[in-house]
């Protein structure tokens, strides 16, 4: 079973919709039960949300809790639409227990439904990561009338999704779609998925697809999860931990639901909110690779994708062997060398091509020119450190001199 984050970039289960047209002209199956689930917790914010509640089509029921009866007033007073309901909840659990709980009735007698919730950041230097990622939540899910009939039409055309979420979140402090969301959470993902009999593939140095409670769902897809019967003791008091705790595990256990269930999970975004990231996310792969290059000058993104890869197939062709030399004593030769000294294994020297030898030594090892190395056997271990272009060109060499005993661990 492959891992989620892998199965949607082999599939690119990631989609970009529009906001402001309908793809195609569905008529909505009045038979056909969509609801929108709300957690609503402060009071002050409320306002930043209520518009996205009026986008969601009159045939779909709308759902909003919160613990605070000031919130869900204010919310009556600001939500100008049909069908929608307004609920108390215990202050316990938060969002989650919206999710696993509260709404538990609404979710379980529905076919598709939408998940979403309000947040708010404590701390001033993060503030306003926080308000772009609430602020992506809602219009990734919420966008417009338009773009949440494009969002069932996409399950309707795509019948092995299950699972929609939004982009994990991007800013300068607020760094999950770069280094992943576990955190503290991964040891408790997998104690729930056990305690759920999950057959799912959860890695920990996989990212989680989605982050957060923030989704649209075919109720089946995460039907095991829901139907559990949750409580709200089954959650910590307030205050709760801002990490570790069970609800978080819920945020990190619903793609592998849906994938339990036989069902793929996708990432959904606004054609607007693509044109506003993607420049953001270029500039900060720009910025991280070149603070990379001041320590490797050879780096590309070939080699960072790749990198565990490239040791991995050094470290065996020298176990292999026993020892080795390196073809190339340049900058592509220093980076062989430090991986092999890095792992505790010295090479027994480096090679370049006849007539090449400029130094008698390099990195405190002997220099020898092919032909030398050839006249030791023809079956002489060797990794050829070499730019792509060159590669191609030293292969036809060592096959000339009927040398076969090569790697190119830098091999496209």
């Amino acid at each position: 079973m492959k891992n989620l984050y892998d199965i949607r970039n082999e599939k690119n289960l990631v989609y970009v919709l529009p906001a402001d047209k309908q793809l195609s002209d569905l008529s909505m199956d009045k038979s056909l039960r969509v609801k929108v689930i709300v957690h609503l917790h402060y009071l002050d914010t409320v306002s930043l949300w209520a518009g996205y509640l009026d986008n969601v089509p009159d045939s779909i029921k709308v759902c909003v809790y919160s613990s605070d009866d000031q919130v869900l007033e204010r919310a009556q007073e600001l939500v100008h639409r049909k069908n929608i309901v307004f609920s108390k909840k215990e202050n316990r659990g938060r969002d989650v227990s919206t999710l696993l709980v509260a709404a538990r009735k609404e979710i379980e007698n529905s076919d598709y439904f939408c998940f979403v919730h309000d947040k708010k950041e404590k701390h001033a230097f993060s503030m306003l990561d926080i308000s772009h990622w609430i602020s992506g939540m809602w219009e990734n899910l919420l966008a417009s009338e338009c773009y949440i009939k494009n969002i069932i039409n996409l399950f309707y055309q795509n019948e092995d999704i299950g699972l929609m979420t939004t982009p994990e979140p991007l800013g300068d402090y607020v760094d999950i779609w770069i280094r992943g969301t576990w955190y503290k959470n991964y040891e408790m993902t997998k104690n729930l998925a056990h305690d759920l009999d999950l057959k799912a593939d959860i890695d920990a140095d996989k990212q989680v697809v989605g982050c957060g409670t923030s989704f649209w769902a075919k109720t089946d897809a995460l039907r095991k999860l829901i139907c559990h019967k949750w409580k709200y003791e089954d959650f910590p008091e307030e205050p709760m931990e801002h990490d570790g705790t069970f609800g978080h595990a819920v945020e990190r256990i619903l793609g592998y639901v849906s994938q339990d269930a036989g069902y793929d999970v996708a990432t959904i975004m606004t054609d607007h909110y693509i044109s506003e990231y993607y420049p953001k996310y270029q500039e900060y792969a720009q910025k991280m690779f070149a603070l990379l290059e001041r320590k490797n000058e050879n780096l590309d993104a070939f080699r960072i994708i790749h990198h565990d890869e490239i040791i991995s197939k050094v470290l065996k062709f020298v176990q292999q062997n026993g020892y080795c030399y390196i073809y190339g004593a340049g900058a592509y030769g220093k980076e062989i060398f430090a991986m092999l000294t890095e792992h505790n294994f010295m090479p027994k020297g480096f090679v370049v091509s006849d007539g090449y030898r400029e130094e008698k030594t390099y990195m405190g090892l002997p220099v020898y020119e092919l032909s030398e190395v050839r006249k030791m056997g023809c079956n002489e271990p060797i990794i050829v450190a070499m730019y792509y272009s060159k590669q191609s060109v030293i292969e036809m060499t060592l096959k000339s001199k009927e040398m076969t005993n090569y790697i190119f661990p830098f091999k496209v």
